[in-house]
């Protein structure tokens, strides 16, 4: 049996130890999204249109090369269905994987933002021989971040002043088992404190806490863990990097990705661009 020594910690604070997150199996057909593998990007338009480019990373696990569809619906808050596109005869090799791209274009886009979180969920199918091999909901929002040096943070064009906090991911009594309902009741209380942002001091935050962001409207600065170069590290980063990236809009609530409370030169913004503002 595996055993976990939290004796020594590597922080000043506690770092929790063993299982302390959801561990999910997913099983899935040869033919399958890979983990972390849609991407959602979306450029906004003056006419109140948003084009929407979905890239899918499809692999074949099967047992033979395959010919494949990638369908793409998109609904509202409401579930009404404002965008659709598809994709046909794709062929893979066995043991392979390739990027799928798909653009829709919404009309009208509801803008996600602090005072109005609009979500949109984005269906992605997989089809082979008339069959659905896999199927994928994911969450997004629409809008744009900047940062400047001189005026600060804008989100859909217009300055934000970010009010925010750092949250370790530990809460009283708990440790660092925190259910997913104690992380949605933390972002409520700051919410009704003024705060506007969280900075998720020193650690990947919980997938849980990012989609309660997501819905109530705040904020992140989404912090890496390692401040390393070695194989672990290297993993480490980009999985981070895959499961939160910007410039998707999967979590529009992040306004930035950085490595740890320390990494102040090379920090970037979340759209992939050199930040022009100093890290905090």
């Amino acid at each position: 049996m595996p055993s976990v020594d939290a004796t020594h910690s590597e922080l000043w604070s506690y770092e929790g130890a063993g299982i302390y997150r959801h561990v999910r199996l997913v099983k899935t057909q040869g033919l399958h999204i890979i983990q972390d593998g849609n991407y959602i990007f979306s450029e906004m338009h003056a006419d109140g249109t948003s084009l929407i480019t979905v890239k899918a990373e499809i692999r074949n696990d099967g047992n033979n090369d395959a010919k494949f569809d990638v369908e793409t619906t998109v609904y509202d808050s409401g579930g009404k269905l404002v965008a659709s596109a598809e994709l046909s005869d794709t062929a893979l090799s066995v043991h392979c994987n390739t990027s799928c791209s798909l653009q829709l274009t919404i009309r009208k886009a509801e803008l996600w933002s602090i005072d109005h979180p609009a979500l949109y969920t984005l269906k992605t199918q997989v089809k082979s021989g008339g069959a659905v091999t896999d199927e994928l909901n994911t969450r997004f929002g629409i809008r744009s971040i900047r940062f400047s040096a001189n005026s600060g943070f804008f989100l859909n064009g217009q300055r934000v002043q970010i009010n925010g906090m750092c949250c370790h991911q530990d809460h009283a009594c708990v440790g660092a088992a925190v259910p997913d309902k104690l992380n949605e009741w933390r972002v409520r209380q700051l919410k009704s404190m003024g705060c506007n942002a969280i900075r998720t001091a020193h650690n990947p935050p919980a997938p849980s806490l990012l989609d309660a962001c997501d819905r109530l409207g705040m904020l992140v600065v989404d912090e890496a863990r390692m401040m390393s170069s070695t194989e672990e590290g290297l993993v480490q980063l980009a999985s981070f990097i895959s499961r939160d990236r910007k410039p998707s809009e999967r979590h529009p609530l992040v306004a930035r990705q950085r490595r740890a409370r320390t990494a102040r030169n090379g920090t970037r913004c979340a759209h992939g661009q050199p930040n022009e503002a100093a890290s905090t």
